[in-house]
């Protein structure tokens, strides 16, 4: 087959599965995610160590996490360190999402519940909801977020012990991350959550004027720990916002002040506003209701979280297409199995008698592709696509799975996944949206959240963790019983080193020649002493005929044994007689200067090791305390949360000196 023929199949392929994305529009999907901590007889129960030993109905199909099963409810349960996770694929932002968005949520817990071993209790710990916003601007509305809707999101979500909550900038979708909420409160949050985020996305994105959204408030605003992004705290304002309530008055970015409960109540007028035409007056009367005051808000709340009911997916029990991806299919002369799936993708292996293909099919064109592949529209182009050699074509990065394509192979399957930004904060600080104090690794590289071969599907070793790097072999320590921290490998003498040595041989060669032919015996001449101790008068003439002449070579100086063989470095301009060689202290494994630079004269025969300095940190590293006493007002007014600055780039390397020979010797 020709890259032509190839290329005219893939286009036909293409354009039968078009279909418009919903993602596409801000907020125009949502999704919900919840975890839940698990304990047996009242002690913590780690699902790490036992999601792999559960019947679990699914298939783990997702590249960037090997602990994820794809249910056929279409429902993801995964291992979030030693909670439970479950997920619903994306919504449909339409009128009766949030009452969707409950009963999602409610079959996840009846589908977790269901699974647990005997005696084992589920608790909520988190809830995450994600609303769509398009890439380009999911950053800056999220910094709009943090400063105008955030302290309204907490006072609804959270409670009354929480810590606050979490704005994230995902590819493709903003994450609002904070307390774990279930039934009537969910459907509120989810509504309150889907207004908000697209207000601000349309903001960032010029389509709304800035002066729409609700004002901004003087807070403070943290880096993200566990994911880039951004965390307002409950003290954010200066003070606790949980604990004074509706009526605490709130410092504006302008100097004014406004109620929290005034605040929220702009803050979902503004909400409710971008809703028009997406929401059912069931939708938002839970929600309205909480912003008059008619309903306790979630810090208010006293009583536990009641975990969720179960609910039903539509009329029939109609499988979603998200769960209908883990059926093969067999088609005349090929079979079309699912070897990866995230909410984004989704590769099928397309089987023939000859060789295989693989399919990508977007988001947006999934459901359509099983319904034209059951009815056998796409046998034929299938079929020629099989028959032909392959061209070459292969799916190796995330921007060719945004359309659906015909492929002879896959290259990596994490090369496919959107890549993520690192966080900012310092993981050693960060509070958890949950009960009590709780750190982990950031979900970007967190145990268990790697790479999963497609081939075959379930090749990874449950639970198999990243391996570590290799240690680096240990340095030869430099001297007898000396120990040292692994380094670089020591860089040879230079020639100032060299010259030095030449240097002393020299003078004391003549100190020599002075005494013996000057009448060294005169008896007030000093007597010669070793290197390194100072000379005394001799009082007679015997102690001067005792003592041995000194020897025509130097004393030997106590040289790293480890720099024997090394190249050449660079040549100092200013030699010292009888140097001692720093050592090098830059603990990278690529030394920025290789040359041993001499610095002075040591008398002691046994050098001590210099011991290696701990890399300064970054100045682009942003490091917030754990806590942070409370004050009657921010140190200053936040307006939007500037962007992260670029690393700085790194510092050219110095030239090399000019070389210079020592006295009395010849380069």
């Amino acid at each position: 087959m020709t890259q032509g023929q190839a290329g005219h199949l893939q286009d036909a392929f293409a354009s039968v599965l078009s279909a418009p994305d919903p993602g596409a529009a801000p907020a125009g999907l949502l999704g919900i995610e919840h975890e839940y901590s698990l304990f047996r007889d009242g002690q913590p129960f780690d699902f790490r160590e036992a999601i792999h030993c559960l019947p679990i109905p699914g298939r783990r199909l997702d590249p960037g996490d090997a602990n994820a099963y794809r249910l056929p409810s279409g429902i993801a349960l995964t291992a979030d360190g030693a909670e439970a996770e479950v997920a619903s694929p994306p919504i449909p932002v339409r009128p009766g999402f949030a009452a969707r968005t409950q009963h999602w949520a409610a079959n996840a817990a009846g589908e977790l519940r269901g699974l647990l071993p005997a005696g084992v209790q589920q608790q909520g710990f988190s809830t995450h909801i994600s609303v769509s916003v398009p890439t380009a601007v999911a950053d800056k509305a999220a910094r709009l977020y943090a400063v105008t809707f955030a302290p309204a999101l907490g006072l609804v979500l959270d409670r009354p012990e929480s810590h606050g909550v979490y704005i994230r900038p995902r590819p493709g979708r903003l994450e609002l991350c904070g307390e774990f909420v279930a039934g009537p409160r969910l459907g509120a949050v989810a509504a309150f959550a889907v207004g908000s985020a697209r207000a601000c996305a349309l903001a960032a994105a010029g389509h709304r004027p800035r002066s729409s959204l609700p004002p901004k408030l003087a807070i403070e605003v943290l880096p993200g720990v566990e994911r880039f992004g951004y965390r307002v705290r409950r003290d954010a304002p200066g003070f606790d916002l949980y604990a004074a309530g509706r009526s605490a008055m709130m410092r504006r970015g302008d100097g004014g002040e406004v109620a929290a409960g005034e605040m929220l109540l702009l803050a979902w007028q503004v909400a409710l506003e971008t809703l028009a035409g997406r929401s059912s007056p069931d939708d938002v009367d839970v929600m309205n209701r909480i912003a008059a005051g008619e309903l306790p808000l979630g810090i208010e709340e006293r009583d536990p979280p009641a975990l969720p009911t179960s609910g039903h997916f539509g009329a029939g029990g109609q499988r979603p297409c998200e769960g209908a991806v883990l059926q093969a299919r067999a088609r005349p002369g090929m079979r079309i199995e699912a070897i990866l799936a995230t909410w984004d993708f989704t590769v099928f292996r397309v089987a023939g008698p000859g060789r295989s293909a693989f399919a990508c099919i977007p988001r947006h064109s999934l459901a359509r592709f099983l319904v034209l592949l059951e009815a056998g529209h796409l046998d034929e182009v299938l079929g020629r696509y099989l028959a032909g050699p392959g061209a070459g074509r292969i799916l190796a990065s995330h921007e060719q799975t945004a359309g659906a394509g015909l492929y002879d192979a896959v290259a990596d399957p994490a090369q496919l996944l959107a890549p993520e930004r690192e966080p900012l904060g310092d993981p050693g600080t960060g509070l958890r949206t949950g009960k009590q104090e709780r750190t982990r690794p950031g979900k970007a590289g967190r145990p268990g959240k790697r790479f999963l071969p497609p081939l075959p599907p379930a090749s990874a070793e449950p639970g198999e963790l990243s391996p570590a790097p290799e240690p680096l072999p240990p340095q030869a320590p430099s001297l007898p019983g000396e120990t040292v921290a692994p380094v670089p490998a020591a860089p040879a003498f230079s020639i100032p080193f060299v010259g030095g040595v030449i240097a002393a041989v020299v003078a004391v060669g003549l100190v020599a020649s002075i005494v013996l032919t000057q009448g060294g015996g005169d008896e007030n001449s000093p007597t010669p002493t070793r290197a390194g101790e100072v000379a005394t008068e001799a009082p007679t003439r015997a102690s001067v005929t005792e003592t041995a002449p000194p020897a025509r070579t130097p004393t030997p100086t106590n040289e790293p044994t480890s720099a024997v063989g090394a190249g050449t470095g660079s040549p100092s301009p200013t030699p010292s007689p009888e140097p001692t060689p720093t050592r090098q202290l830059d603990p990278t494994p690529t030394p920025t200067n290789p040359a041993a630079v001499p610095t002075e004269t040591r008398p002691a025969p046994t050098p001590t090791a210099t011991k290696s300095p701990a890399p300064t940190p970054s100045p682009t590293t942003v490091h917030p305390t754990a806590t942070r006493p409370p004050t009657a007002t921010p140190t200053r007014p936040v307006d939007d949360v500037p962007p992260p600055p670029p690393p700085p780039p790194p510092p050219p390397p110095p030239p090399p000196p000019t070389p210079t020979c020592p006295p009395g010797t010849t380069c």
